[in-house]
């Protein structure tokens, strides 16, 4: 009798440790820490958020060490974005009043 390949089964590597895989995580987890260190508190905490939630997703495939650089690069540029058209509200908003 033979095996039949299970296309629901969640696709494991032989090579896989998950150890290692978390440790290459936490290291580029740490270098997007030192780059946005020189941030506010409020930036911070937003970022550390987009990287668990990248983290997260990234858990959820065979190869997250592989998925979770560019999830984490992806929330951050939005983050980013969002900050960004969050600030030209602001100035925009500021601006109307100081008309009044």
């Amino acid at each position: 009798m033979s095996k039949k390949f299970d296309s629901t089964a969640p696709l494991k590597p032989a090579f896989a440790d998950p150890l290692r895989f978390r440790v290459q995580i936490r290291t580029y987890r740490n270098g997007v820490r030192l780059r946005v260190s020189n941030q506010d508190d409020a930036q911070r905490k937003l970022v550390e958020l987009a990287l668990n939630e990248a983290e997260a997703l990234a858990w959820q495939t065979p190869f997250p060490q592989l998925v979770f650089p560019t999830l984490a690069e992806e929330k951050a540029t939005a983050l980013a974005n969002w900050r960004a058209r969050q600030d030209a509200l602001r100035r925009r908003e500021s601006e109307r009043s100081l008309a009044v």
